[in-house]
């Protein structure tokens, strides 16, 4: 893949990395969002139908706004992750890109609670309960 569209270098989170730190944090939300729907996504009792309502309109609204090329890509039944591209061409994850960044967990901490935030607004334990553990499970995948 030619990268079409260059970041400037003071934009970016990790030099190499194609994608601004804003796009890459927003890109984090709309994962955790997105990883989030598709576990309620099959439920048929206890949906947090308001939830999904709300996350599914912001998450179309945060992948508008994302600047940056990037894909998705199934990283196994349970995750699903985003890819970024350095200057070069060649695909990172996401994860890695929030790992290697110096203020990567910093950034991390930050959407996670704007994302705990909102939850806490639906007044659902089991929302709460769910984001945890992906949340979770992201920060450990390798």
């Amino acid at each position: 893949m030619l990268i079409k569209k260059i970041i400037p270098k003071n934009k970016r989170l990790l030099e190499s990395i194609n994608a601004s730190r804003d796009d890459i944090l927003n890109l984090y939300y709309a994962l955790m969002l997105y990883n989030l729907l598709m576990h309620f996504e099959n439920k048929i009792f206890k949906r947090p139908n308001d939830f999904i309502k709300w996350s599914r309109r912001e998450h179309k609204k945060l992948i508008k706004s994302i600047k940056s090329p990037y894909s998705q890509f199934k990283r196994n039944n349970q995750m699903n992750d985003f890819i970024l591209y350095t200057t070069d061409g060649v695909q990172v994850p996401l994860r890695y890109v929030l790992k290697g960044a110096r203020q990567g967990q910093q950034g991390i901490d930050n959407v996670n609670s704007y994302i705990r935030t909102h939850i806490s607004n639906f007044e659902s334990d089991i929302v709460w309960d769910v984001f945890e553990k992906i949340a979770w499970d992201y920060h450990i995948l390798k």
